[in-house]
């Protein structure tokens, strides 16, 4: 996400970005669960040795890995696309009547400030 965040704002389209995120991070993300998951098989599964007291600990986490690098790597991009579809969609629908509100919020915001300021209440 910070990625993202990051280079959306500088003018390339979202779709750009989130490809761009998941092409940097894919190599990063996969190296590091691939490894972990090395590590925590054989105490998970009791390779080489029984240790009930960390069997249930490293099958939890190595599972947990396992099912949060698609997530990392696939949905968290999918969503924010959805996300953003979802919100340009909803601004055409409403024609502007978003912006209208949230610029009414922010003037009341500032005046309820201002009042409070000069020890007046609204």
């Amino acid at each position: 996400m910070s990625f993202i965040n990051t280079n959306c704002p500088v003018g390339i389209s979202i779709e750009e970005v989130c490809l761009e995120a998941g092409y940097t991070r894919l190599r990063p993300i996969w190296t590091s669960v691939i490894t972990t998951l090395a590590g925590l098989v054989p105490t998970a599964y009791g390779w080489g040795g029984v240790k009930p007291f960390l069997q249930p600990m490293a099958r939890v986490r190595a599972w947990g890995l396992a099912f949060a690098m698609p997530i990392t790597l696939f949905l968290v991009p999918l969503g924010t696309l959805f996300v953003e579809d979802a919100k340009r969609g909803f601004a055409k629908c409403s024609g502007g009547l978003v912006q209208k509100t949230v610029n009414l919020m922010m003037v009341r915001r500032r005046m309820d400030c201002s009042l409070r300021h000069e020890g007046r209440a609204a």
